[in-house]
């Protein structure tokens, strides 16, 4: 069995096996975390090639890939899905969500940026602040309730960067100083017509003055996925991952 199937099939049956036992099954989630900390970039079968795809430095007859983002789907089912985002230099992934999910995201190649967010409950009474950078005042219902939980940068040395269904939930990521390249895992994927879609958001800005003003929250509106911000499907040439052995 390969290093990176071994780590798939882990995951496979954390999630399998999963119970409402929410400390349990974050223990078991960071087991995950700490097998996929091993993973190389050739484990997942992404060549040297396919790198230089993503920059200025490809070769002669190595073709760019002609979107922001390349995403190398590993494996997916209705339990789990795994894959890997191949981002360009410089190229930002908006703030988005993970709904009811939990994930573990691996740097193979490069530098990435995470700034993570945790969502927080709403109050039905809560008092929403003047939004100074939105074109209008949002309603509740339209927008989230975060606190800042982290901004770091990932490096193939890093651990393991966790998301869970309500903490490092949000997210935006940003490759830095070059292209960079990292394996996603999550459970459950998304499936919109489950109710798991993947929304965008903006964050908004508020006057420290302001009487409701919470220096402990965040607040972040849902918006459109950004024009500039698109991804192309690109094979997958690693090892087979056949669940059913």
């Amino acid at each position: 069995m390969s290093a990176l199937e071994s780590v798939v099939r882990l995951a496979w049956d954390t999630f399998r096996f999963s119970t409402n036992d929410k400390a349990g099954l974050l223990q078991k989630v960071k087991e995950i975390q700490g097998r996929a900390a091993a993973l190389k970039i050739e484990d997942v079968g992404i060549t040297e090639w396919q790198v230089k795809k993503l920059g200025p430095e490809r070769e002669q007859g190595c073709a760019e890939i002609r979107a922001p983002v390349g995403y190398i789907e590993v494996f997916e089912d209705d339990l789990l899905a795994v894959g890997a985002f191949m981002l360009k230099s410089n190229v930002a992934m908006p703030l988005h969500n993970h709904p009811t999910m939990h994930g573990v995201l691996k740097v193979l190649h490069g530098s990435v940026k995470i700034k993570s967010f945790d969502i927080l409950e709403k109050g039905s009474d809560e008092k929403l602040p003047f939004f100074r950078n939105s074109d209008f005042q949002p309603s509740l219902e339209d927008l989230e309730k975060l606190r800042f939980s982290s901004e770091s940068e990932y490096t193939v040395d890093s651990e393991p960067c966790l998301v869970t269904p309500v903490e490092g939930n949000i997210h935006c990521l940003e490759s830095v100083g070059g292209p960079a390249i990292f394996l996603d895992f999550i459970s459950p994927p998304y499936n919109p017509s489950l109710g798991r879609d993947c929304y965008y958001y903006k964050e908004l800005t508020v006057d420290e003055d302001d009487p409701n003003f919470d220096k402990n929250v965040v607040w972040a509106k849902q918006i459109e996925c950004p024009r500039t911000y698109y991804c192309v499907k690109l094979d997958y040439l690693g090892p087979e991952i056949d669940m059913d052995k």
